[in-house]
């Protein structure tokens, strides 16, 4: 099975484990191309991240946008790179409670990534061919726009980022969350 991993950086020979979420230093690696296409650019220092994806029944991905224009935004004019690998060369780790996300304690040695010169327009490519569902703010019912609201509160509150203003996440959440935070 091929994996991605999507990065700012191309000039990367071996992909090394570096802070993450997950209270080790890993290599990440994702089974959805797409996705390693939205993971090319991150608004945010690691180890955080905005990416407002999610899945269908039947495995469809969809982009969901928190707020108005939030795709183009955040992506257009913004560069990056998707380096791919064979799963069957590597004994990674799938993670249980995201299993199309592959984990690697070790570096990784990876070949030349595709380039990305504009992921804003890349990601409008793979929804014309149906690769990606996105489901634009102004297109929501008020519930779900309710809910996508109440995602970030939950998370600023969780992050106590009211009192942590100096923190990326904190300053892109008040840039396009100004009455939240």
């Amino acid at each position: 099975m091929k994996l991605y991993h999507g990065s700012p950086n191309g000039s990367i020979d071996v992909l090394k484990p570096q802070q993450s979420n997950h209270e080790k230093e890993y290599v990440y690696f994702i089974t959805h191309e797409v996705l390693a296409v939205l993971y090319a650019y991150n608004p945010i220092e690691r180890p955080g991240g905005f990416y407002t994806y999610s899945f269908g029944k039947n495995g469809e991905v969809y982009y969901n946008e928190f707020f108005e224009g939030q795709l183009e935004k955040i992506y257009s004019g913004k560069s990056g790179y998707v380096y791919s690998i064979n799963n069957d060369d590597y004994n990674l780790t799938k993670l249980e409670k995201m299993p199309w996300v592959y984990l690697s304690e070790k570096p990784i040695k990876v070949e030349k990534p595709l380039f990305i010169s504009d992921i804003y327009e890349e990601i409008l490519r793979l929804e014309k061919e149906g690769k990606i569902i996105i489901n634009r703010y102004e297109t929501l019912s008020n519930e779900q726009r309710e809910k996508y609201r109440n995602v970030v509160i939950k998370d600023i509150e969780m992050k106590d980022l009211k009192n942590r203003m100096e923190n990326s996440y904190a300053k892109f959440l008040h840039e396009y969350f100004p009455d939240l935070i």
